[in-house]
């Protein structure tokens, strides 16, 4: 029930971004169930589902190539980015549910729901996706801390 494939590259990968590989394996449980073929409708891509746009952003920050959004479907290269990214988004709100909000909805969204009072609680988030989200993300977490 809950596995963590391609261990070796994500703990390398929450190693490198300085991040629990626990935190990291219940996103993409969350996000992909390990699939690393997902796409999404909006076009997000991979493990992690990383939107093409910002693992190019992501790659420049941290120096990794990227060439074609294709790439983002080789686990190595998307648990880099997206774990990367988590990492960013812990820093910068300071808060796990903050940070599991924004990588679901965006930063845009995040930010202009922290300004409205909406971001104190991921159960007024005005996205249900994006409750579902945080809410399956904790539980994952919880359950791979237990398990591991």
């Amino acid at each position: 029930m809950y596995p963590i494939k391609y261990r070796d590259k994500l703990y390398d990968a929450a190693s490198f971004a300085g991040i629990d590989p626990l935190l990291v394996a219940a996103v993409v449980k969350a996000e992909s169930n390990f699939n690393p073929r997902a796409i999404s409708q909006k076009g997000a891509m991979g493990l992690m589902q990383i939107m093409p746009e910002t693992a190019f952003w992501l790659a420049k920050e941290i120096n990794e190539p990227l060439a074609k959004p294709e790439e983002l479907l080789e686990p190595e290269k998307n648990l880099v980015l997206g774990t990367f990214y988590l990492k960013y988004l812990i820093d910068r709100y300071g808060n796990l549910e903050l940070a599991l909000g924004a990588y679901n909805a965006g930063v845009a969204n995040m930010d202009i729901w922290l300004k409205s009072n909406k971001a104190k609680n991921p159960s007024l988030y005005p996205f249900k996706e994006t409750k579902a989200f945080v809410k399956k993300v904790l539980w994952n977490y919880r359950v791979y801390c237990f398990l591991y």
